[in-house]
């Protein structure tokens, strides 16, 4: 019992999603125009592509596996800087992956998919992996696809009691984003830059 109360921190866990938005608005923008003209406007952020970022932290300080969705048949599909993200970027925690979706978005057949990958990747984070017969409690908010039954074995048998949060939950009872969101966005921001630097994406894209 007192092993546990000291390592508690680590086997209470919050799950949450961000969508963001590339833009490229890397080096010097010039626009060549009309003198006549008194004011030219040009957007730099013309870019679309969309991707959904499922994180995963624990009160500790430790992360979960990124997830990152992307909508299939883009320029990121074919390319392979972001597949097996464990290998290429270090700090990437265990089953970290890239999954196609339709439109990048969390649907319910898409959280069925992660479910599997995000218990076995709770069940290899720190202090967690010296621990398989413990209990771990993933708090996660009351999104529609979160409360799919047929996601719910794969945390079950990895022996993780899934709670959802009431609507409207502040941030303070949501223990990732306490001390884990903020590294997690540096190195999400770090991916992201190197990925879209492979293929410039515009509105023609």
């Amino acid at each position: 019992m007192d092993e546990f109360l000291t390592l508690q921190p680590h086997f209470q866990l919050n799950l949450d999603e961000t969508c963001v938005m590339a833009c490229i608005t890397t080096g010097n923008l010039k626009i060549v125009g009309s003198a006549a003209v008194k004011k030219h406007e040009k957007t730099t952020n013309d870019n679309r592509e969309s991707i959904t970022i499922v994180r995963i932290g624990s009160a500790s300080g430790a992360s979960g596996p990124w997830i990152f969705l992307i909508k299939r048949q883009t320029e990121l599909e074919k390319q392979s800087l972001l597949r097996n993200l464990e290998k290429k970027f270090p700090n990437a925690p265990p089953r970290s992956v890239v999954i196609p979706t339709p439109n990048a978005y969390m649907t319910n057949d898409t959280w069925i998919k992660i479910a599997p990958i995000i218990a076995k990747g709770i069940r290899n984070m720190p202090i967690i992996k010296d621990h398989p017969e413990w209990k771990v409690c993933l708090t996660l908010d009351g999104f529609r696809s979160h409360l799919v039954p047929e996601a719910l074995p794969s945390f079950t048998d990895a022996l993780i009691e899934v709670v959802k949060e009431e609507g409207d939950t502040s941030q303070v009872n949501q223990a990732y984003d306490q001390s884990v969101a903020k590294e997690d966005k540096k190195h999400i921001s770090t991916a992201l830059n190197k990925a879209w630097s492979v293929q410039v994406l515009n509105q023609e894209t």
